[in-house]
């Protein structure tokens, strides 16, 4: 494809949902918000299974891991596999809860920018003139 079809497909796009830009922007920083969540549950995984199964390892290697460890130790609890699997299960539930978030948004933007196209197509349709209907065929106007 080449880049003038591109640009004009993304002028298209624009067009239809330039009105929308500010919803965009939240479901955007919602899915970088999932996104680190994820990689952080799976980060937590990582202490949890060698803490389980007793292994030795270095976990001042990783910033993720440095981060999971820097959020245990604000869990005041003693015991470590403990206080890893409370991190684990507060992180599932954010991550679930902005999961929903994100699908609930953009199901709801996707639907208001449908309806008020729709409804901007439909407005054109009654006012124009009769000459309009004559001039243009059925299949042109769906």
């Amino acid at each position: 494809m080449s880049t003038k079809k591109k640009r004009n497909g993304w002028k298209t796009i624009w067009f239809f949902l330039k009105s929308y830009y500010r919803s965009f922007i939240l479901l955007l920083f919602l899915a970088v918000v999932v996104g680190i969540l994820e990689t952080i549950n799976v980060a937590v995984l990582y202490p949890i299974l060698t803490l389980s199964l007793d292994i030795q390892s270095e976990l001042s290697s990783n910033p993720f891991l440095l981060l999971v460890g820097n959020l245990v130790k604000v869990i005041p609890i003693n015991d470590a596999i403990v206080a890893y699997c409370v991190l684990f299960i507060i992180l599932v539930v954010l991550s679930f809860l902005f999961g929903m978030m994100l699908v609930f948004i953009s199901v709801r933007v996707a639907s208001k920018a449908v309806e008020s196209n729709q409804q901007k197509i439909f407005d054109k349709y009654i006012t124009s003139d009769y000459q309009f209907f004559i001039d243009n065929r059925q299949g042109e106007l769906l």
